[in-house]
Formats: C-alpha cells, sequence, structure tokens
C-alpha cells in the first residue's frame, strides 16, 4: 500500500509542483498590485456601491464595506473567488483520473489490478495520494500570500490564513472525492471529466442565482461556493454555517461509494 502511495505521488510530482508555481505567479501579480489598489480602495468601493445589491450578493460581497482595504479582503475577491477554484477544480479532476478511469483507457488497470494488494488498497492508496497533492496546493496558495506580504512589507492578519488553508482544503478534498468517484464510475475519462465539471458548473450557478431573487435564496445551500465563500472565510475569518459538516459528509459519501463502485464493477479491457 505504501508503494502505491509513493509511486502516485511520484508519478504526479511534476504536475502537482507545475499547480503551485503556477498558483505562485498568480499570487505575486496580485500581490505586488496590492499597495497601489490599497490606496484607491475608498474610490473602488463608492463605484461598487453603484452596483445592484443583488449583484453584489450573487458573488458573496457586501458593498457596504472598503473591500479593498486589506490583503485579505483584496485577495478573497480578486484570487480566491476566481482564479483558485479553477485551478484546484482542474488539479482534483486530473489527479482523479489518473486513479481508475486514466488507466482504462490506457489499457494499463489490469496490470494494476494483478498486484497482491487489494482492490480497497489500491484505491485508497492512490486516492490518500491526491488528497495529500491537493491538500498540499491549498497550503502552499494561502501561506504563499502570507510570506509574499511579508517579504514585500504589506501588513496582514495571521489568523484568517489558518481559516483559509483549512476551509479551503476541505472544499479541494470534496471535489476531488466527487472527482474520484466519477473516476471509477466510468471508463472514458470525457465523461468523468464532463460530469464532474457539470455539477460544479451547476453549483456555481445556483450559488450566483440564489444571490438575485430573495424567493431564490435556498439555492445557495446546494452549492460548494456558499460554504467556501471567499469574502468571509479569508476577508472576514468566518467560517459559514455547516460548510465543516457538508464538506466532510461529501468526502465521506463520495468516497464510500467509489469504495463500493471500485469493489464491485467488472474492469476488462
Amino acid at each position: 500500500m505504501w508503494g502505491i502511495f509513493t509511486r502516485f505521488l511520484k508519478d504526479k510530482r511534476a504536475m502537482t509542483i507545475g499547480f503551485c508555481l503556477g498558483a505562485l505567479g498568480f499570487i505575486e501579480m496580485y500581490v505586488a498590485l496590492f499597495p497601489s489598489i490599497q490606496k484607491q480602495a475608498a474610490e473602488l468601493n463608492k463605484m461598487m456601491a453603484t452596483f445592484p445589491k443583488e449583484f453584489m450578493k450573487a458573488f458573496g460581497l457586501d458593498s457596504t464595506k472598503v473591500l479593498f482595504s486589506s490583503l485579505e479582503s483584496y485577495m478573497s475577491t480578486e484570487y480566491f473567488s476566481f482564479f483558485w477554484p479553477i485551478l484546484v477544480t482542474i488539479m482534483a479532476i486530473s489527479f482523479a483520473g489518473a486513479i481508475c478511469v486514466g488507466e482504462i483507457e490506457k489499457k494499463t488497470i489490469e496490470v494494476t489490478l494483478a498486484q497482491p494488494v487489494s482492490r480497497v488498497k489500491i484505491l485508497l492508496s492512490r486516492y490518500l495520494a491526491g488528497a495529500l497533492a491537493v491538500t498540499f496546493f491549498t497550503i502552499v496558495s494561502s501561506y504563499g500570500i502570507l510570506i509574499l506580504a511579508i517579504l514585500q512589507k504589506i501588513d496582514y492578519s495571521l489568523v484568517n490564513y489558518s481559516t483559509v488553508a483549512l476551509m479551503g482544503s476541505l472544499c479541494g478534498l470534496a471535489i476531488f472525492t466527487i472527482a474520484t468517484f466519477f473516476s471509477v464510475l466510468f471508463s472514458e475519462r470525457g465523461r468523468a471529466i464532463i460530469v464532474t465539471t457539470g455539477i460544479l458548473l451547476l453549483m456555481y450557478a445556483l450559488n450566483i442565482i440564489s444571490g438575485l431573487k430573495d424567493s431564490l435564496v435556498n439555492l445557495q445551500y446546494l452549492s460548494f461556493f456558499h460554504y467556501f465563500s471567499a469574502p468571509q472565510v479569508f476577508g472576514e475569518n468566518k467560517i459559514v454555517d455547516w460548510s465543516i459538516p457538508v464538506f466532510v459528509g461529501t468526502i465521506l459519501v463520495f468516497l464510500l461509494a467509489a469504495i463500493i463502485r471500485f469493489q464491485k464493477r467488472d474492469i476488462a479491457v
């Protein structure tokens, strides 16, 4: 089991490093711009106050607050609300595809299953390796901002980084676990990617729609993007109600479903 775990990490080492470096590149760009943005925070907030309240609410923003007055509120809007979800989703789907469906397409899955190790151990070893990589990426994404802020002598709120690292890791792992389930469920990588991506796009849309009308507000509870609301989690250092149970529950349910499916399915190439 340990050998499978380390082999999977080794095979995906370059990809993990690439995602981390890419994230740090985006972060450095935004952090370097922050001092200039901060000087214009009041003017920017006045401009955003003219936007419809429904529009601001749909994206988890509060027009009554100076959004760019702190590094954390600025990065929650510019990075964690847009680029980070895209990066972590791409990474999660890529790693999950290598667990099962990728090997089915390459016709190497039978060699893997021929090892003197149970299917459960094979799946869990690869899953845990992928989960470690996703968590590592989230930690780099979170504390990378802090390190760059220190180097550039920008004020920061230390406690916020632990909160966003925790909630970001849980959100990323929930996405990764869903992607893992569909990697085990399907025999074509394209179908697994499309279904996983479709679910996440639907969640994103539901979160936006829920803010447009009060009658639709309950739709937000069906979206990960409500529970990982970057302006609240990172900007205000608040954990959204029920977010931890939702993410942990999703991880456990989809991981159990993946294990059951992997054990029972007939894999032939």
